[in-house]
């Protein structure tokens, strides 16, 4: 490339792959082959490229990837299905029957006060297929995405690189599987455990301010397609019935989502987080329902050097409407606030006389919201099918705009 070592500087500003890789106090080791750490080797070959400094010579990464943190952060706190059985009843001790609660078959992602029953239980599970489309508004297929931009030196001389272009192939596939069980005809208690497959490429061009490619032949900064698979974050929660109004009423929900899911590879957040919701629904042909809570982690995600997300609001409300006996058609409005930091975009930056502008984590507060319309219909005995659609209504982070839902539950 004929880089000359004076530039070495500046390269180190804005060839490092997905926004800054910021030190912390205490370097985390990576495995090389896990997803995290081939994303770090590719970062560490793009600053060699730049600078002339051989790949060895070059720190390993911190765990703080700007890219890896919301893919971690985007695949555990995502939706994966309400805890409320689709089946609900209610044990009569003078008779010793059953008695169904509710004429619909509840929300798919918002949820419902009403307890599946004493002595009942539910499993199923849900399969999610997400393909990411962008980063802080900037589409990930088509160049896009420029972790620096406008690079130039602040005395004037002139820099081999204008700005770093990212193309990036992400997706994700999540299984989850659940069990509700009644313990008394006003509390469940239950599990839900995701099993996730993400697939990750990725392919890094080096410009010069006429936008010409001064990338190095031979694919040399390219990740080929690479995927990885294992269990993700468990939950496990709790639910009560505090106040009985018909085919509807008031509940309060526990939830710990423990950090079983493995951050190298991208699965989990590497905290524990407990949520409390409170609950409201209402009976009937046409069933309106929400839901409130706030979620305390054990610890804050660094995001960048100065920006960390730590606890977040969720809410989710909508309606389901009894078309048939067998079928209910749902529209649930599902949505979550990550506190202090999460959203991304462009702030100046200066860095050993350096001046550009580079994309990170900005301190400000992630929303994501999503619109999920679907069916429930009940094809035989106790058994459920669902489908649904995530629509992606707002997310200034790592955003898939149509994830499709396909869930079966049972009922005994």
């Amino acid at each position: 490339m004929g880089v000359r070592r004076s530039d070495c500087r500046a390269a180190l500003v804005f060839a490092v792959l997905f926004a800054l890789q910021t030190p912390v106090a205490a370097q985390v080791t990576i495995p090389p082959h896990s997803l995290q750490g081939m994303l770090d080797d590719l970062a560490r070959k793009t600053t060699a490229v730049a600078t002339g400094v051989p790949p060895a010579e070059i720190p390993a990464s911190s765990d703080d990837d700007l890219v890896g943190a919301l893919t971690s952060l985007e695949v555990s706190t995502a939706p994966l299905g309400t805890s409320t059985g689709g089946f609900t009843f209610t044990f009569d001790n003078s008779t010793g029957t059953f008695t169904r609660t509710s004429q619909s078959f509840g929300p798919a992602f918002g949820k419902r006060s009403l307890t599946i029953g004493k002595g009942k239980a539910s499993a199923g599970f849900n399969w999610l297929h997400a393909g990411y489309d962008s980063l802080g508004g900037l589409n990930l297929a088509n160049g896009d995405l420029r972790p620096i931009r406008d690079a130039r030196a602040a005395d004037g001389t002139p820099l081999p690189y204008f700005y770093s272009s990212v193309r990036l192939g992400l997706t994700t596939d999540t299984y989850v599987g659940f069990v509700t069980y009644g313990v008394s005809n006003d509390l469940d208690v239950g599990v839900a455990a995701p099993w996730v497959r993400i697939s990750l490429s990725a392919d890094v061009g080096l410009f010069g301010p006429g936008d010409e490619d001064l990338s190095p032949p031979g694919h040399l900064l390219v990740l080929p397609r690479t995927t990885a698979s294992g269990v993700g974050d468990i939950a496990v929660f709790g639910k009560y019935r505090l106040w009985h109004h018909g085919e509807g009423g008031l509940a309060a929900e526990l939830q710990v989502t423990l950090p079983t899911g493995n951050t190298s590879d991208l699965r989990g957040t590497g905290v524990t987080r407990t949520l409390v919701s409170a609950i409201w629904s209402r009976g009937g042909k046409l069933s309106p329902h929400a839901n409130l809570g706030y979620e305390l982690w054990s610890k804050a995600i660094p995001l960048n050097v100065d920006v960390f997300g730590r606890n977040q609001v969720e809410y989710g409300f909508g309606v389901e409407l009894q078309v048939h006996p067998r079928a209910t058609i749902l529209l649930d409005v599902v949505g979550r606030r990550l506190l202090h930091g999460g959203a991304v975009g462009y702030e100046a930056d200066s860095f050993l006389g350096i001046t550009s502008q580079a994309l990170g984590a900005l301190p400000k507060a992630l929303d994501v919201v999503s619109c999920a319309p679907g069916v429930k219909w009940n094809v035989a005995g106790k058994v459920l099918v669902t489908a649904n659609t995530l629509l992606s209504l707002a997310n200034r982070g790592l955003r898939a705009n149509v994830i499709p839902v396909i869930g079966v539950e049972w009922a005994f």
